[in-house]
This record gives structure tokens, sequence and C-alpha cells, in this order.
């Protein structure tokens, strides 16, 4: 089921692939102290047209919202990613950026973010994986998943995403979701990783 929309209280809108998004978000938000943006949670890529359908028509929305950023994961194509949030904001009556992190001259503003880095492919776990790809256990982990991909015949289908989790359970006290991560100092904000993130919200 799609998620409903938040009523929105804020005139910057953030809204965002999934509820790990969510966490992420709302953690990084929190640590560079941006307060004016909102975050909604869009559900899954396929969720997002009837989400945007439904969220230009909630009270206040013309009249309150002043920027409107998305995110989503590139998966296996960036551009195509890009491509799909774009017709997305069209088949809403939404402005549509002409490339990622563009932020429209319009009535509301509107920019896209495509995770990792609007470039590459990857999600958001890629982002994280890339922030402490210099931790010493990172080299135990890749073994682990070396092991693996030897030992089992099916080997875990979101690689990325197994890396992560098997990151956070190295952690003297593991923790259950990426937001309890970020409040644990886990994550490296002053990483080069965040940067175009950062630009991105600061933007908005």
């Amino acid at each position: 089921m799609m998620p409903a929309y938040r009523e929105i209280e804020k005139p910057k809108q953030l809204l965002v692939e999934g509820s790990d998004a969510d966490s992420f978000f709302s953690a990084l938000l929190k640590e560079v102290n941006i307060t004016e943006i909102q975050i909604q949670n869009f559900g899954g890529i396929n969720e997002l047209n009837g989400f945007l359908d439904q969220f230009r028509r909630a009270p206040g929305f013309w009249d309150r919202v002043e920027s409107l950023g998305i995110v989503r994961d590139a998966e296996t194509d960036p551009n195509a990613a890009f491509q799909s949030v774009s017709t997305a904001l069209g088949a809403a009556n939404l402005p549509v950026p002409q490339c990622p992190l563009e932020l429209t001259n319009t009535q509301p503003r509107t920019s896209i973010f495509i995770f990792p880095d609007n470039e590459t492919t990857g999600m958001l776990e890629t982002v994280l994986l890339r922030s402490v790809d210099e931790d010493p256990v990172m080299f135990c982990i890749d073994d682990y998943f070396n092991c693996l991909k030897e030992k089992l015949e099916y080997p875990p289908k979101h690689i990325e995403k197994a890396h992560l989790q098997t990151f956070l359970a190295s952690r003297q006290k593991v923790p259950r979701t990426l937001h309890v991560a970020a409040e644990q100092g886990i994550w490296p904000w002053n990483s080069p990783v965040f940067e175009s993130i950062k630009l991105f919200i600061n933007r908005l």
C-alpha cells in the first residue's frame, strides 16, 4: 500500500524512497541543522506517480510549498531513474528540472537527486558503504562475501544491502535502523561522499 502523505507543515518538501531513506535524511538534516525541510516517504519507485498525484492535491500544497525535492535510487541505470522521476513530475503537472541537482525557477521549485551520486549505478546503501570504505572491518566483510559466493548456490540477491547490514552487525551495539546508526555516530558525515547530497538539500 502506498504511504499516505504527512500533513504539510514546512515550505520545503523532500520526497524519499522508502523508510531507510526517510531515516537517513532525518539524521542528515539534524546533522547539518536544517529545520525547514519536511520529509515525505513516497514508498517504492512504482508508487511515486500515485503519491505525487495525491500530494499535489493536499491542503496547502500550492500555497505553502516553495520547493520540492525528490530522491530515488539509480539501481542499474541513473539516467533511466532520472527520466522516471521527471515523467512522474510531468504527469502531476509539476515543473521538471532538466538534470539532477538543478533547481527550477518555478512555483514550486523542483529538484531531483539520484543515489548514489547522480551518475553511477547503485542506491543509498552504496553511499553509506562508500563513506565507511576505509573502516578496517570492511576487509573482513569482503572476505566473508567472497566465501559466500564460493559456498552458496544462491548468494544474497541485493549484495550492497547485505554488505551494509553485515557492517552494522559488526558494531559493538548493533543499530536496528539507519537512523539509530546515525545517532550512534557510525556515519562519518564529513566524508566527501556526502557532499553532493548536502548540496542538494541546501539548495532546496
